[in-house]
């Protein structure tokens, strides 16, 4: 396709460039229409976090959408550590990377006793991080060794001890110790050392595969105790992964981009139309929080302030609320072109759906078009 750079995963109609302040960035090489996707690009090394390890295929991110209880129907026999949809999924995955992990899982249980697991995922969160962190190690560590192009694309990607929380250090070093035993000095001893922090993004990742609030709240009324738990963001987080292409696109608080996981392809999504020599940027955070959350959070996890147009402008950061912010308070989410628009809908009117709770909501096409031009002049 002429539109598309393969080698990049992203669209001809963006650019890479290298600015003074946040390094480099994706900008609109030409003008974009609402919904076009600029960036797809599947994960380089990826884990699905410990409680959901049974119920998402581990090749291709699938689930059941109507019950995410729902155990795949094959789990590998020797590590039961992950489980697969169909055995077209089990052979692409062993012969990719589960042959290579499969013993080093099993020895990890060693360590981390299974006959326990079940109840401590359930109750520990800290032993459940410890275990995903720890599995995600692994994986990369033989990725790694197995590619060279995998290994330079993961190390392009810099893993920041000292800026890590606390308590992310803390999981990170006692998994880093787990892996060492399970997977030896002699492979491990290849891995800059920083590097192992990558691993411990989960809990900030920005390109994590989350359940849906619907899929979520289902759960709680199929009796399942880890659905009781509050409904944000973070618990409905169930897979993460390194991408370096789409870790090119910074954060906005005002995003003119939405995130998309098609299978194990993420896709990166116009919000509304953007014109040409706009910088690209999604969301780090949840876009319903108020100012002064999302600068908490963004300082916590990511180390910095941000200084975008919805936190400069008052005025504006209601424009974007009203237009792209989904109004359930316990969800927050962002408002999309759905894929289908109907055919009645009046000229000045644009119907949007949450990528969250999916709910809709009829929006002026003015209100859009003063986000946009918002963007233009700044």
């Amino acid at each position: 396709c002429s539109t598309w750079n393969h080698s990049l995963h992203l669209s001809r109609d963006v650019i890479i460039k290298d600015t003074e302040v946040k390094g480099r960035a994706v900008y609109s090489k030409n003008c974009l229409e609402a919904n076009e996707v600029v960036s797809q690009e599947e994960p380089v090394v990826h884990t699905i976090l410990a409680p959901f390890a049974k119920q998402v295929c581990d090749k291709c991110l699938a689930y059941n959408s109507s019950n995410i209880e729902e155990v795949m129907p094959i789990v590998c026999v020797d590590c039961r550590h992950v489980a697969y949809c169909s055995e077209t999924c089990q052979a692409q995955a062993f012969g990719q990377w589960h042959a290579y992990e499969c013993a080093s899982l099993q020895r990890l249980d060693e360590s981390l006793p299974i006959a326990c697991l079940t109840k401590q995922i359930e109750v520990d969160k800290t032993y459940s991080e410890k275990l995903s962190v720890s599995r995600f190690m692994i994986r990369m560590g033989f990725v790694m060794s197995m590619c060279s192009s995998s290994a330079e694309a993961i190390l392009a990607q810099s893993g920041k001890r000292n800026t890590l929380p606390r308590e992310r250090l803390a999981v990170v070093k006692e998994a880093e110790t787990l892996v060492k035993r399970c997977t030896g000095d002699d492979m491990w001893s290849k891995i800059p050392l920083d590097f192992v922090d990558l691993a411990a993004l989960d809990a900030n990742n920005s390109y994590g595969a989350y359940y849906t609030q619907q899929e979520w709240q289902r759960r709680s009324s199929q009796g399942s105790s880890k659905a009781r738990q509050a409904p944000n963001r973070d618990n409905r987080l169930f897979a993460y992964g390194l991408l370096p292409t789409s870790s090119l696109f910074n954060h906005s608080c005002a995003p003119n981009l939405w995130k998309q996981w098609d299978g194990r392809t993420l896709l990166l999504r116009t919000l509304h139309a953007v014109p040409a020599g706009v910088e690209l940027a999604h969301s780090y955070v949840a876009p319903g929080l108020n100012a002064s959350l999302r600068q908490e959070e963004l300082n916590h996890n990511h180390t910095f302030q941000c200084s975008c147009l919805r936190c400069r402008d008052m005025d504006f950061d209601l424009d974007f609320m009203e237009a792209f912010v989904c109004s359930d308070p316990e969800c927050g989410g962002l408002m999309c072109c759905p894929k289908e628009v109907p055919q009645d809908l009046e000229e000045d009117e644009q119907l949007l759906v949450c990528q969250w709770c999916s709910s809709m909501r009829l929006v002026e096409v003015e209100q859009i078009q003063r986000v946009e031009m918002a963007y233009k002049s700044s």
